[in-house]
This record gives C-alpha cells, sequence and structure tokens, in this order.
C-alpha cells in the first residue's frame, strides 16, 4: 500500500481510496470539520476560434512555497496537478486545454500565470491571422466559476517587421516584437473557510533578451558563410534558461541565432533567440552570449563575418549599458571578435523595474 507521501504528491489520485483517506486524514482534507476546497484553472481556447494555431502555457505558484506546478512538474507536494496543453490548430481542427487542480486550497494564495508560447506559425500568420492568442482562463472552486480572463491586447503583433520573402522555406522564427505582451497573472485568495477572491494582476516587469543577425542582404566576406551564436541565463538560484533548457519555472525562451548561408542550390535561413523572463522585479540575472559553432557547418561554409547582436527589453523598451549602449556582441569590448570569449554581463531589476546593465570584462 502506498504511503501518506504519495498521497501528499498525488492526492487527486490517492484520497479518492477509502484506505488511504482512513490512514492520511489531514493530507486528504478528511478530518472532522474540515472544509473542501478544490481550485480549478482551466486554459482553453473557447469553441468559436477559429484563426491560425497558437499555443499557451498555464503555471500556478502558491505563496511562501517555492515549488511551481507547471508542464516540467506537474504534480507538486502542496497538492497541485497539471494536465494537457492549451493549444488551437485551424487545419487539423485540434483543440486542447491545459488544467490545473489544487486540491486543498484553503488559506492559501495562488497566483496562476499564463504565458503565450511562440511557434514558428505565428511568423507565417502574424500577417494573415487577425485575431492573437485568445485562450481564456476560467477559475473555479468547488465547482463555482469565479472568473474569466483572457489576454489583453488582442490585435498586437507577435513579431516585428521581418521580412517574409527570403525564401519560402525561411520561417524567420524568432523574431519577437518585444511590445507583444503575451503574459499575464491571476491572484486567488482563499481563507479557511474556502472563501475565495480572484483578480488579474498585471505583469508589472517583463524583462525580454533577443539574440538576432542583421538581415542577409548584400555580400559577405565569405561567399557562402555559417553562424551560430547561444545564450544562456542564469538566475539567483543558478537555474539555467537556454535553447536546451527552454521553459522553465521563472523563463521560457524561443528560437534559434543562426544565419546560414548557403550555396545557390539551397536556400538561405535568418532565425533569432529570444528569451521571456515575465516576472524579472527586484531579481539579477548572469547573461552569456557565446559563439556556438563547432561542426560540419562552419567546416565546410565558414565563418559568417557577422556575429550575433544582443538586445535586452524591460516591459517593451530597450535597457542600455551607461558606457557600452544598446547593443552587444563579441565585438562591443573590442576583444575576441572570432568568438573564441563569450560576453557576459549581469542585469539587476529593482522593485520598481528600474534595471541596470553591467558588463563583464574578461581577463
Amino acid at each position: 500500500m502506498k504511503s501518506c507521501r504519495h498521497a501528499k504528491k498525488n492526492p487527486w489520485g490517492q484520497c479518492s481510496k477509502p484506505e488511504m483517506k482512513a490512514n492520511c486524514p489531514l493530507t486528504c482534507n478528511a478530518c472532522p470539520n474540515d472544509v473542501t476546497c478544490r481550485l480549478k484553472a482551466d486554459l482553453q481556447f473557447p469553441p468559436n476560434y477559429s484563426e491560425g494555431v497558437h499555443k499557451d502555457s498555464l503555471q500556478v505558484e502558491k505563496a511562501e512555497d517555492g515549488e511551481v506546478c507547471y508542464s516540467k512538474n506537474q504534480k507538486t507536494d502542496w497538492g497541485c496537478n497539471l494536465v494537457g496543453d492549451a493549444f488551437f490548430d485551424n487545419t487539423s481542427g485540434v483543440r486542447k486545454a491545459e488544467i490545473a487542480r489544487v486540491f486543498n486550497a484553503g488559506g492559501g494564495t495562488y497566483t496562476l500565470r499564463v504565458s503565450h508560447d511562440f511557434l514558428e506559425a505565428d511568423v507565417l500568420q502574424s500577417k494573415t491571422v487577425t485575431k492573437k492568442s485568445l485562450a481564456n482562463l476560467i477559475v473555479k472552486v468547488n465547482g463555482k466559476r469565479l472568473g474569466t480572463f483572457k489576454h489583453k491586447g488582442k490585435n498586437q503583433e507577435t513579431h516585428e517587421g521581418v521580412p517574409l520573402d527570403v525564401s519560402p522555406d525561411n520561417l524567420n522564427v524568432g523574431f519577437i516584437n518585444p511590445e507583444f505582451n503575451g503574459d499575464y497573472s491571476v491572484e486567488v485568495n482563499c481563507n479557511d473557510e474556502c472563501e475565495c477572491t480572484v483578480e488579474r494582476v498585471e505583469q508589472t516587469c517583463k524583462l525580454q533578451a533577443q539574440v538576432r543577425y542583421p538581415g542577409i542582404t548584400g555580400k559577405s566576406d565569405n561567399e557562402y558563410g555559417y553562424h551560430a551564436d547561444v545564450l544562456t541565463i542564469k538566475n539567483n538560484y543558478s537555474e539555467i534558461c537556454s535553447y536546451w533548457n527552454n521553459v522553465t519555472s521563472w523563463c521560457h525562451a524561443y528560437g534559434d541565432a543562426v544565419l546560414y548561408r548557403s550555396d545557390p542550390d539551397y536556400y538561405d535561413y535568418n532565425q533569432a533567440f529570444v528569451a521571456l523572463i515575465p516576472d524579472a522585479a527586484d531579481q539579477s540575472f548572469y547573461f552569456e552570449l557565446d559563439h556556438y559553432g563547432e561542426g560540419e557547418g562552419e567546416e565546410n561554409y565558414g565563418y559568417y563575418s557577422t556575429p550575433a547582436v544582443l538586445n535586452l527589453f524591460a516591459n517593451g523598451k530597450p535597457l542600455s549599458s551607461s558606457y557600452y549602449g544598446a547593443d552587444f556582441d563579441h565585438e562591443t569590448l573590442d576583444f575576441h571578435s572570432d568568438g573564441d570569449a563569450p560576453f557576459s554581463a549581469d542585469v539587476e531589476c529593482d522593485k520598481s523595474c528600474e534595471c541596470e546593465i553591467y558588463v563583464r570584462i574578461p581577463f
């Protein structure tokens, strides 16, 4: 028989068993006079939604508990269980929902955060689809609906002026409009009697980093070329957000910073990488931009002459170092322009989202 530890991790499944409820009444909310308080958050695209391809994601945080309930941690010790994906594809007719449930929400405060997940399809449909990501977040307690929420700014462009005519095969992924606000939060407060309130909380400090190359125009020093750069971000706990770890509880990333000019028999492509931190207030982050090209691409085609540029934004407004300006790349400090050493900087944001950049100079 499984122990109370299993019931704590999965109360929705384990506490439905009479023997588990009898042996673990505290965990299963089965003590005398216990109040039932089941919180449910349902993220879904409405039935009348008819355009494009869209994906949103949901995560739940409990106040004073460091464990976040999200796609990579779907069962928590405080009784959250998350399943599914909020996804809509008009072409295939697929429509899915993402659902988070908290077994005993009484006496707790919960933040439900919704984020838009960028897809390659966003780039092409940004020119044709009039309705943007409009997934509904439906919040219920004990089956009673407390509120329905959705993204604001439904006609915002997800991608900034990206040329789509380089090649029919070139999706130009990763060029995210820094002013596009794809994140919002909802706060749920429940007392011990399961009297709950819910309100929308606007994101007050969104930090965005974008690594990009200039467009494929003119000629480079090499007739053909390949270039790739990788951005790694670490938070206060040394947790990493990058191309290889693009979904975390505090950051989500999209795309790949690659510039490739091929021979005439193939198509060129120019892609960008973007990382979004929805809540950067009163936190610091370490950014490292490194050249990544050890492999067949550079051996066959050589280096492209232009390094990638890192741009940082706070609430859609560009950040700049007081000394080095706003564009950062391997040549910013006039050292190791061949990419032998990474460019690195610390970004510190205060409670009011005033963010400072401190460039690290290697020795």
